[in-house]
Formats: structure tokens, sequence, C-alpha cells
């Protein structure tokens, strides 16, 4: 299920928190199973350095090794890609 965790100190250095103005402590953590459950799922990959996931991902099966492949396995899975 849906919860709240407390962030690793080196996710809470991550250079997209550096903007928030205040420190972030906290984050939503969401299960696999809690995913695919959802009525529709929307994936975003953007960003540099992303290409080399990004092409592993829409070349593999569904695999452990790539935990998002599993999204594949969803009936309305829309995946946007910018990199």
């Amino acid at each position: 299920a849906c919860h709240i965790s407390q962030l690793d100190a080196r996710t809470q250095q991550h250079e997209m928190l550096k903007t928030t103005g205040r420190p972030v402590t906290r984050g939503i953590t969401l299960g696999l199973k809690d995913i695919l459950n959802a009525r529709e799922v929307l994936l975003l990959v953007t960003g540099e350095g992303k290409q080399d996931a990004t092409e592993r991902f829409l070349t593999a099966k569904v695999s452990t090794a790539i935990p998002a492949s599993f999204l594949w396995l969803h009936s309305n899975f829309i995946c946007l890609i910018n990199t």
C-alpha cells in the first residue's frame, strides 16, 4: 500500500530536490502491485542519461532485472519518452 517513508541522506541530496526551498526528508512509496492495480498508468521518461535504460525497457521482455518492464502487463499503460 501507499505509505510515507524517510529518505536516506543520499536521496535527500538529489539535484531535483535542491530547488524546493526547504529540506525534503520524506517521500511517498508505492509498490508495483499497487501501480498495476491502477486504472491507468503513465510512465514519463525525460532527461539526459536515460537512453540506455529506456532502450533496455523498450526491448526487454518482462523481467525482474527491469522492474519497469512489468508495466507492459497493464491493460492501460502509456509511456511518454523525451530523452
